[in-house]
């Protein structure tokens, strides 16, 4: 049996996409966390990073303010439903992204990867579970294509 169809079967990738309802609206709009969950999932999966995570706020104006020697600013969204985060990371083996509303507590992660992760499903809801405080949830997992033949 040659490499090739050894390969017949196997298809090229999954894609995990998991909504995540009635989340901690402070974890909704936590650019840090968004990060720094990127970063711990990515290698948790034992995944590639091609780029550091990128995590951004929808669009938004600051309003510069001081109290008692103190300078900050306030932010207020351009688009107010869709006040969140956004944040996405490109992998060797394909990408992770995710996007979080505030106003509607809700947040959905797409995982799609070249890697067979599925055995890792259950503990990848508990991960974000931890992280988004999220009480209810839906998933879907594609198998990806079905029909791709390796070249080696």
């Amino acid at each position: 049996m040659d490499k090739t169809s050894k390969n017949k079967n196997k298809p090229f990738g999954y894609s995990l996409m998991i909504d995540m309802y009635d989340c901690c609206p402070y974890a909704l709009d936590d650019l840090e966390l968004h990060y720094r969950l990127l970063e711990e999932l990515v290698e948790w999966l034992g995944m590639t990073k091609m780029t550091t995570p990128y995590a951004v706020h929808a669009p938004c104006t600051f309003e510069r303010v001081e109290y008692d020697g103190y300078v900050g600013y306030l932010r207020t969204e351009t688009y107010d439903s869709k006040r969140g985060v956004s944040s996405w990371v490109g992998l060797v083996e394909s990408g992770l992204q995710i996007h979080s509303c505030v106003q509607s507590k809700f947040s959905t992660i797409d995982i799609y990867s070249c890697n067979d992760f599925r055995d890792k499903i259950t503990e990848i809801k508990g991960f974000l579970r931890d992280k988004m405080k999220f009480k209810d949830y839906e998933e879907i997992l594609v198998v990806r294509g079905t029909k791709y033949k390796e070249i080696v």
